[in-house]
């Protein structure tokens, strides 16, 4: 049964193959990966939002509210660091 193996290599680091003792268990352990994979987890390649953000069209949402968050915060350093020279 290579489904051991499957699940080791797709879920790396989240569990072990040992810890699956049944069909039903690895479906659950799947379905888990692939929650956090598209739900949780932030991608790179898609500028730091989860695939289920940018399939969604909230991409652009989220990079512009954290765009406007980063500029606010460079704007309060820039004064604190200018009160303090």
């Amino acid at each position: 049964d290579y489904s051991r193996y499957i699940l080791a290599w797709t879920l790396g680091t989240t569990m072990k193959a040992s810890d699956v003792t049944e069909t039903l268990d690895l479906a659950r352990a799947i379905g888990r990966f692939v929650e956090h994979y598209n739900h949780r987890r932030y991608h790179e390649s898609l500028d730091n939002v989860t695939p289920a953000d940018a399939y969604h069209g909230r991409r652009n949402a989220i990079l512009t509210r954290r765009e406007q968050i980063k500029n606010k915060t460079m704007a309060r350093r820039k004064r604190q660091n200018l009160r303090a020279a």
